[in-house]
């Protein structure tokens, strides 16, 4: 609450449940595991009941051995997201879900639908290629050609990641290129012609001004949604999100909004 009465609510989902130390969890776990029973384990130690994959790759893969002194669940969901190409929420109803990046055409923005655009001049080239390994100089696990070679290091879960996981991970975001920048919509849901309700969520390629734009960010400032484009770096490609709940006073409302990590919707 601040001088002139209005009340500031800075609320968040059930992923901060996973914002904890799980070490203990960890080192008392029994390997090999798969990754589906090790993040089904993981999300009922963090107090979540259910996960939903949503055909995600890799979730027999075999995870070996490792141990930490000290490490949050949220990190593990962040080597789990490499390891499967996902990024990962908690969305309503109180499910950890593992969600794709969306290319779905059909969800265009006119101008009617935004009051600032910000798209940079140049496209990021579509990601062509994988390496994973510990550090630079290892011979590592690819997949795909190196002309833009997305790299994941020093990942636990992938110490032991085969030919075949690693083209896996690739299938999840490669051949996407996008421009960058910001874009500040009038509202985050709308009816399109036909009266079908559209929405935007981080992850989704929508289409503005006739370019591919990825969401990586969302935030409310209470005028209106912006959303953002993240630098393609491992904590943004693949995260662990949480909802932001924002409060209008002036039209008492409460407004949901979707960020990665971000410090909260005011």
């Amino acid at each position: 609450k601040d001088k002139n009465d209005v009340f500031t609510i800075k609320a968040y989902d059930f992923m901060t449940n996973f914002d904890i130390d799980v070490a203990p969890w960890l080192n008392e776990l029994t390997f090999p595991i798969t990754l589906k029973d090790f993040i089904d384990d993981l999300a009922d130690y963090c107090g979540i009941e259910e996960v939903d994959y949503k055909s995600a790759p890799n979730q027999t893969l075999s995870i070996q051995k490792f141990t930490a002194n000290s490490v949050s669940g949220r990190q593990l969901l962040k080597y789990a997201s490499q390891a499967t190409g996902r990024f990962l929420r908690v969305i309503g109803s109180g499910v950890l879900s593992f969600n794709n990046y969306s290319a779905d055409s059909s969800v265009t923005l006119d101008s009617s639908l935004y009051t600032e655009l910000n798209l940079n001049d140049f496209e990021t080239p579509a990601i062509t290629g994988l390496w994973i390994g510990k550090e630079d100089g290892d011979v590592g696990v690819t997949a795909g050609t190196d002309t833009n070679q997305y790299r994941i290091y020093n990942n636990p879960m992938l110490f032991n990641c085969t030919s075949t996981a690693a083209q896996n991970i690739l299938n999840e975001i490669k051949n996407r290129a996008y421009y960058g920048g910001t874009v500040k919509l009038r509202k985050s849901t709308w009816r399109d012609a036909n009266n079908q309700l559209k929405w935007i969520n981080p992850g989704f390629m929508i289409t503005v001004d006739g370019k591919t734009f990825l969401v990586m960010e969302m935030s409310n400032d209470n005028k209106g949604f912006t959303l953002k484009e993240a630098m393609v770096a491992c904590e943004y490609i693949f995260g662990a999100s949480e909802s932001l709940l924002s409060y209008n006073p002036q039209a008492n409302t409460l407004v949901v909004a979707y960020g990665h990590g971000g410090d909260g919707a005011k």
